[in-house]
C-alpha cells in the first residue's frame, strides 16, 4: 500500500471505532472521561493499534519500535484508575517489561556483536510481541473482558470490530478498489508507485492487483524520474493482498526511452507528471529502434536468469545478494549453499558461490516484501572454458549489479577433471598431478560419502596421465576393497605374495635374543617388504599399483631384553613378545619405500616416483592422543618423518580417513591438497578451517553426497570451492578397463605376485 492508501485506511478505521464507541456509550464524552472504559478502549488501545499498524510500523517492528511500544503500553497501565478491576493487569505489566528487556538486549548485542543465537532469539520475541497491534491488543482485549462482559451486545460489537481491524484486510481491500480502477489504461498497463530503489540500478514498485502473466523475457517496468524514462527488466512479483502487487526489476541504464518511443498514446499519458511513477508494460509497447537496442542488451537477454542484485555490505571477497526471487519462482529452488551465481566486475563475468543465507532481520527499508532473504556468496573468479581454469579477478561488483544463476548444459568432462562446480558445466581439473603426490593429499569425510571412490579415481588418473607415467603406487588398505575396486576403474593391480612372506617370517615369530631390538620377526618382515618393494618398483609398468593389507601379517617384537630360566644364558625361554600393530607395520613399509626412493635419487628433481595411500589412516598413522600405546605413537612419528623427507626424493602420500581428529597432525599438516567431504565433528571442522576458511568449514556438515570442498596446489583453483565430484558409475563405464580381459589381467597379476 502507498502512504496515501495507508492514511486513508487508518482514518476510516479510527472514525469507525469512534462511531461505535459513541453509539455504545451514548455520547462522545468518553474522550474526556478517563474513568470511562471506552476511553481506555478507544484512545489507549484502538487508536494506538491503528496508528501503529498503518503509520509508524506499516511493515515491520524494529527493536527501537518495540521499546517505544512497550514503554507506552506500560505507562497506559500505570494510568488506569482501578488496576484491580482490569483483568490480567500484573501479567501484562510483566510481559511489557520482558519485551522491553528483550529489545534492549538486541541493541546491546548489536553493539558487542556476540552470541548471535541469543540475539536472534531476543529479536524474534521483540519483533513478534513488540508490534503495536499485538501489545495494545492485550490492553484492548483485557478492557473488553473486564468492563463489557456484563453487556453481551457491546462485548460482541467491540470484539468483532477488533477482529476486523487486526485480523483481516477488510478496510484495505475497500480502499484499494478506487485506486486500482484509477490506474488502469485501456491496454491493461498499470501505473504504480516506486517504494524502494537504488537509482539507475534496482527498483521496487507497488501496483494494483496484476491479473496477467508476467515474464522476464517480455515484461518491463517503465520508470519516470524527472524527464528521463528508464527501462527495468522485470524480475519477480509478490501478491501482498488481493488488491496489491509488488514488482521488482533490474534497471538497464544504457537504454533511455523517450515519450515519442512509446507506441501507445494512452501509455504515454498514464505516466503523468509524478517524477516517481512506474508503469508495467510489455516490450512490444516500445517502438522498433528502442526495442532492437533492448533485445541486444546483455542484461535483458539474461533477465530470466536474474535472481537478485549486489546489495550493501559487499566486499572484495564476499558479496551480499538481495534475493528477489520468491518461493513461487522456479529459479528460487536452485538457490542454496553451494549454488554458483554470476555477476560482473568491470564488464567481466565473475563466478561466485553461495555460502550462506539470512532472513530479513536486517532489512532497513520499508517495503512490503515477503519473504525476504540475503544470500552471501564467495568470489571464485572468471572461468576459462578453453583451459578449464578459474582465473582470479580483482575488485568487486558495483552496488545494484544484477546477479545471475548459471544454467549450463552438459559438456564432456576433460581427462583430468575430478568434478565440476555444482549445477554448471565448469569442470574442475587437476593442474599439477605430480603435486598431488609430492605435496601430499588428504581426503576427509564421514563414512559413506565417497572418500574411497575419490581415491580410486585419483589413482586412476595418476596411472593414465602422461606426467606420471613412471609413478608407482602402494596402497596400505585395511578394508580389502582396493584390489577389486581399482580393477573396475581400469587400473592394473598386483598383490604381494602373502603366502611366501608369511612363510618366511613365521619361523622367527618367537625368536628370542639377548637384545630386544633383534628379537621377534620384525627384521625378517622388514627384509621381505624391502624385497617386495624393490621388485615392484623395478617391475612391469603395466602393474603400477601394489595393494598391501598390514593386518594380514603376524609380526612380532621382543618387548624386553632376553630373559632365561638358565641364569641369563640361552635359550631365552622367558622373554615376552608382542604383535606389531597396523601402525607399526605401516612404519616399516613406509621406511623401506623411502629408502628405495633415496637409493634411486640422482640428485635432481625427477617428479613423483611413489605414492603411499593410507586407507583408514586413523588406524595407520594415529594422532598422539589417540594412539593406544607408545608403540603406535613411535610408529606414527616414524611414518611422519618419512612423509616430511619424502618430497625431495619423489615420495608422497594420500591420506583417507573418516576421523580427522584421530590422524597424526604432523602428516595432515603436510597435505597441500585437501578434499573435504561431509564432516560433523568439531575437531575436524576446526582443522579444515585452516585450509578452506570459516565460511566453507561451516558448510561441511550439510554437504551433499559426492560433494566436497576442494583446495590446494594440485588443482586449477585460486581459492577453496565446493565441487560436485564425478559420478562413479559414469567413471566405471567409461574406464579403459575391458571386462573381457579380466582373465588376462588376473594372470598378469598372479605372475607378478609369483615373481615377488
Amino acid at each position: 500500500m502507498t502512504a496515501i492508501q495507508r492514511i486513508s485506511v487508518a482514518t476510516i478505521e479510527v472514525l469507525a471505532f469512534f462511531i461505535i464507541c459513541c453509539t455504545l456509550s451514548g455520547s462522545f464524552e468518553f474522550i474526556r472521561d478517563t474513568s470511562s472504559p471506552f476511553n481506555l478502549l478507544f484512545l489507549s488501545s484502538a487508536v494506538s493499534i491503528i496508528l501503529g499498524k498503518y503509520i509508524s510500523e506499516p511493515f515491520f517492528t524494529t527493536p527501537l519500535g518495540a521499546i517505544s511500544n512497550s514503554i507506552a503500553a506500560f505507562l497506559i497501565l500505570l494510568a488506569v484508575n482501578n488496576p484491580d478491576n482490569l483483568l490480567f493487569y500484573w501479567p501484562m505489566m510483566a510481559l511489557f517489561i520482558v519485551i522491553l528487556a528483550c529489545s534492549v538486549g538486541v541493541l546491546l548485542l548489536n553493539i558487542i556483536d556476540r552470541v548471535p543465537r541469543i540475539k536472534r532469539c531476543l529479536l524474534s520475541i521483540s519483533s513478534a510481541l513488540g508490534k503495536s497491534k499485538v501489545l495494545y491488543s492485550f490492553i484492548y482485549l483485557s478492557g473488553v473482558l473486564s468492563y463489557l462482559r456484563s453487556d453481551p451486545d457491546a462485548f460482541a460489537v467491540m470484539i468483532v470490530a477488533w477482529a476486523i481491524v487486526v485480523c483481516t484486510p477488510f478496510f484495505e481491500a475497500i480502499v484499494r478498489i478506487p485506486f486500482s480502477f484509477a490506474k488502469k489504461n485501456q491496454h491493461g498497463s498499470l501505473k504504480g508507485s516506486i517504494v524502494d530503489s537504488i537509482p539507475g540500478k534496482y527498483y521496487v514498485a507497488s501496483f494494483p492487483s496484476v491479473d496477467k502473466t508476467l515474464e522476464a523475457s517480455s515484461s518491463l517496468l517503465l520508470l519516470k524520474q524527472g524527464r528521463k524514462n528508464w527501462i527495468a527488466c522485470y524480475v519477480s512479483k509478490i501478491e501482498i493482498l488481493p488488491f496489491e502487487t509488488i514488482a521488482s526489476g533490474i534497471c538497464i541504464p544504457e537504454i533511455l526511452i523517450k515519450n515519442s518511443a512509446i507506441n501507445d498514446e494512452s501509455i504515454r499519458a498514464i505516466a503523468g507528471d509524478d517524477p516517481f511513477d512506474a508503469l508495467l508494460i510489455n516490450k512490444n509497447d516500445i517502438e522498433n529502434s528502442s526495442l532492437n537496442a533492448l533485445e541486444e542488451n546483455p542484461v535483458f537477454l539474461s533477465a530470466h536468469q536474474i535472481i537478485g542484485f549486489v546489495d550493501e555490505q559487499s566486499d572484495i571477497e564476499t558479496i551480499r545478494i538481495r534475493v528477489l526471487k520468491t518461493e513461487s519462482d522456479d529459479l528460487y529452488q536452485v538457490i542454496h549453499e553451494g549454488t554458483v551465481v554470476e555477476s560482473s566486475i568491470r564488464n567481466e563475468r565473475v563466478l561466485y558461490q553461495i555460502i550462506n543465507g539470512v532472513d530479513r532481520e536486517n532489512q532497513c527499508k520499508a517495503i512490503a516484501l515477503s519473504p525476504f532473504v540475503h544470500a552471501y556468496a564467495k568470489k571464485l573468479g572468471s572461468y576459462d572454458a578453453t583451459r578449464n581454469i578459474i582465473n582470479n579477478v580483482k575488485w568487486l561488483p558495483e552496488l545494484g549489479s544484477p546477479v545471475y544463476a548459471r544454467n549450463d548444459g552438459e559438456d564432456d568432462m576433460p581427462e583430468l577433471a575430478i568434478g565440476k562446480l555444482p549445477g554448471t558445466s565448469c569442470s574442475i581439473c587437476l593442474k599439477d598431478i605430480n603435486a598431488l603426490i609430492t605435496h601430499n593429499t588428504a581426503i576427509l569425510g564421514i563414512l559413506g560419502v565417497g572418500k574411497s571412490c575419490l581415491s580410486f579415481e585419483l589413482i586412476q588418473k595418476i596411472t593414465q596421465a602422461e606426467a606420471t607415467q613412471n609413478t608407482k603406487i602402494i596402497c596400505l588398505d585395511l578394508t580389502n576393497e582396493y584390489s577389486n575396486a581399482l580393477k573396475q576403474y581400469g587400473v592394473s593391480v598386483c598383490d604381494p605374495d602373502d603366502e611366501a612372506i608369511i612363510s618366511a617370517i613365521q619361523q622367527d615369530y618367537r625368536k628370542a635374543t639377548k637384545s630386544k631390538d633383534e628379537g621377534g620377526n620384525s627384521e625378517a618382515f622388514r627384509k621381505e617388504m624391502r624385497s617386495t618393494i624393490e621388485t615392484f618398483m623395478g617391475g612391469s609398468r603395466d602393474s603400477r599399483v601394489l595393494v598391501i593389507n598390514p593386518e594380514k601379517y603376524e609380526v612380532s617384537k621382543q618387548t624386553t631384553d632376553g630373559k632365561s630360566s638358565n641364569y641369563g644364558k640361552p635359550p631365552f625361554d622367558l622373554t615376552p613378545f608382542a604383535d606389531l600393530t597396523p601402525a607399526e607395520i605401516t612404519r616399516i613399509i613406509s621406511e623401506e619405500a623411502l629408502d628405495h626412493c633415496k637409493s634411486s635419487f640422482t640428485g635432481k628433481a625427477e617428479g613423483a616416483k611413489l605414492l603411499l595411500v593410507f586407507e583408514e589412516a586413523h588406524s595407520l598413522v594415529p594422532e598422539w592422543s589417540s594412539a593406544a600405546n607408545d608403540g603406535d605413537r613411535n610408529a606414527a612419528n616414524g611414518t611422519a618423518r618419512v612423509i616430511l623427507q619424502g618430497r625431495k626424493y619423489g615420495l608422497g602420500s594420500m591420506i583417507i580417513t573418516q576421523r580427522t581428529a584421530n590422524v597424526s597432525k604432523s602428516i595432515l599438516n603436510q597435505c597441500n591438497t585437501i578434499f573435504a567431504l561431509r564432516v560433523f565433528d568439531d575437531t575436524g571442522k576446526q582443522f579444515l578451517e585452516n585450509y578452506v576458511g570459516s565460511d566453507y568449514a561451516a558448510m561441511l556438515p550439510a554437504l551433499e553426497e559426492r560433494h566436497a570442498i576442494a583446495a590446494g596446489k594440485a588443482l586449477k583453483l585460486t581459492c577453496p570451492v565446493e565441487i560436485e565430484l564425478n559420478d562413479r558409475e559414469s567413471l566405471v563405464r567409461s574406464s579403459f578397463y575391458n571386462r573381457s580381459d579380466a582373465e588376462t589381467e588376473h594372470q598378469m597379476s598372479a605372475s607378478l605376485a609369483e615373481t615377488i
